[in-house]
């Protein structure tokens, strides 16, 4: 039986002061380093013994990491806090979607301690700020010994807890860019209790023109291998005058789109059963928060 109090295995830590530095470690370590950020995930697989890394690399006392800032978009450092980033989001209704899925992760422990930057890298199925970025189309920074290179997050996701991150390259920045006028967004949450993990989750990112969709983005989580974009949706509604039967009509097939698991949040079934009705209802907020009527 493990015991979750501790942690049993032996590794070297470095605590980096640069980007540089940490990604000097990481090219000589490879694959057996492991980059520490808020540790809200790192901890727990270290205790469950999910990961035995031969080091762990701090990238907390680097400062060019922590800040939060607006530069043609919103730029987030790897080691802002979840917490800080909810509270600069709370006053700007260009990103509210965001601010809705990260208050949705609601646990004070790791909204003080765990970062953005972290649970995209732990490329969880259930992630909750996934689903909230991949509509308002952000991107990844990732610094290597070789240089830096930026990521759209819709190819970052490769399957369960795999990224197109290499080894050797650390997250520096998520980058999301400034909406277009008449946007709205929101993020809906299914969950046993509030602070729980995701049964299902969904985004929506909408730019309107009248009363037509002029741009939609719908993604969602806890239903497939990565948080996914529900591209049929987009599909359908592009372009589209607006009514409350065109949104229930779409409601009834996005069910087909999806590929949920059985675990031990839920089921497959449930969550079919339910992913027509929280697009629904997350579509409809982002359409009144865009300044659209009420459907």
């Amino acid at each position: 039986m493990i015991n979750t109090r501790l942690i049993a295995h032996d590794f070297e830590y470095a605590a980096a002061k640069t980007i540089e530095e940490a990604t000097r470690l990481l090219a000589r370590y490879g694959s057996q380093a492991v980059v520490l950020a808020g540790g809200t995930d790192v901890v727990a697989q270290l205790k469950y013994q999910v990961i035995a890394p031969s080091i762990l690399v701090d990238i907390k006392k680097i400062a060019d990491l922590d800040h939060i800032e607006e530069r043609d978009g919103l730029i987030i450092g790897a080691t802002a806090k979840l917490g800080a980033v909810e509270r600069y989001c709370a006053s700007r209704p260009d990103y509210r979607c965001f601010y809705d899925a990260l208050h949705a992760i609601g646990k004070i422990q790791v909204m003080n301690m765990g970062t953005v930057a972290g649970n995209l890298c732990t490329a969880s199925p259930a992630a909750d700020s996934a689903p909230a970025l991949l509509v308002l189309d952000a991107a990844v920074v990732l610094a290597g010994a070789n240089g830096r290179r930026t990521v759209a997050l819709k190819h970052f996701f490769k399957g369960p807890r795999q990224t197109d991150k290499a080894p050797q390259e650390i997250m520096i920045h998520i980058r999301v860019p400034a909406p277009a006028p008449a946007s709205g967004g929101a993020f809906t949450k299914l969950a046993r209790v509030g602070s729980d993990i995701s049964k299902i989750t969904c985004a929506v990112f909408l730019t309107r023109q009248g009363g037509r969709l002029k741009k939609i983005r719908v993604a969602m989580g806890s239903v497939a291998p990565t948080p996914i974009r529900i591209r049929f949706v987009e599909r359908q509604l592009a372009d589209q005058s607006v009514d409350a039967a065109l949104i229930a009509d779409v409601r009834r097939h996005v069910a087909d789109h999806i590929q949920p698991l059985n675990d031990v949040r839920s089921t497959a079934a449930y969550r079919r059963q339910v992913a027509g009705v929280l697009f629904e209802d997350t579509f409809k907020k982002a359409w009144e928060r865009a300044g659209g009527k009420t459907l």
